[in-house]
């Protein structure tokens, strides 16, 4: 620990942290390249389906259509090219329900990419992007209605930080407020044609018990309600290095609201 309480890291933790982070930009800049906003076959074909029912259910079931007074305010960390920021502003729009989306990611090519999404489905008075990394953005506490991380949250520099989002994501919610979060844990590659497991790096590689740890430690019971928490196995055979690989893991979900006070 330094004298004002930081972590320090060593330079192979660095060096670990820097490989894995690129790799995670490489697989997804060859991604957008390769697949449209809400193609089939492709996990950017449909939002997270927990998200949406919290969106249907929670708020535009609770507020009714046209009915808010202010805008809601809705936060999408991991954004992306829109898989999620988008069908959200589309179905707030058409409930007649104001809202703001603030949509976060830390590649400028995503967010390049979502701006021209918004604009194609007419959701871009909407949506706002921005360039940022999870491991420096500020989230205001109290700010907003709902708080989406899906498959991100995993992404900081060392669990402390993964920690320190999550109770950030909770702060950062107004009493009845939404969280919506999915975690990748115990991630496992093979090489589909020697059958041999594959090197591969994650930010922050965690277990579902990790997670669940700290989603209890975030989302106190005396502050929330857990929604739902469910973990699913999770499959995709990917192209890397002229092999098909296997990737293997499981996916926490898990859904929560800030209780009144």
């Amino acid at each position: 620990m330094t004298d004002s309480g930081q972590v320090m890291t060593t330079h192979e933790d660095s060096q670990s942290f820097e490989r894995a982070r690129n790799e995670t930009i490489s697989y997804h800049r060859l991604y957008y390249s390769r697949h449209q906003l809400f193609e089939e076959n492709s996990w950017l074909a449909k939002p997270d389906a927990g998200l949406m029912k919290l969106i249907e259910e929670e708020l535009i079931g609770r507020i009714g259509a046209g009915k808010n007074k202010s805008p809601l305010q809705l936060l999408d960390l991991g954004c992306g090219v829109g898989r999620n920021a988008v069908p959200v502003a589309m179905a707030l729009a058409q409930a007649d329900i104001e809202a703001k989306v603030l949509a976060v990611d830390v590649l400028a090519e995503s967010i390049d990419i979502l701006a021209k999404n918004c604009a194609t489905y007419c959701v871009d008075h909407i949506v706002a992007g921005l360039v940022a990394d999870n491991d420096q953005f500020e989230i205001e506490a109290g700010r907003y209605d709902l708080i989406a991380a899906i498959s991100v949250v995993e992404h900081c520099a060392g669990k402390a930080r993964v920690l320190k989002l999550l109770k950030s994501i909770a702060q950062g919610l107004k009493p009845s407020g939404l969280a919506r979060i999915e975690m990748t844990t115990d991630r496992n590659v093979i090489d589909l044609g020697t059958k041999q497991a594959v090197p591969t790096h994650v930010e922050t590689p965690l277990s579902e018990r990790q997670v669940k740890e700290m989603l209890a430690e975030a989302f106190t019971e005396s502050d929330f309600a857990v929604l739902s928490l469910e973990v699913f196995p999770y499959k995709e055979v990917l192209d890397k290095d002229d092999k098909k690989i296997l990737w293997q893991s499981k996916q926490v979900s898990f859904s929560a609201r800030r209780k009144e006070t």
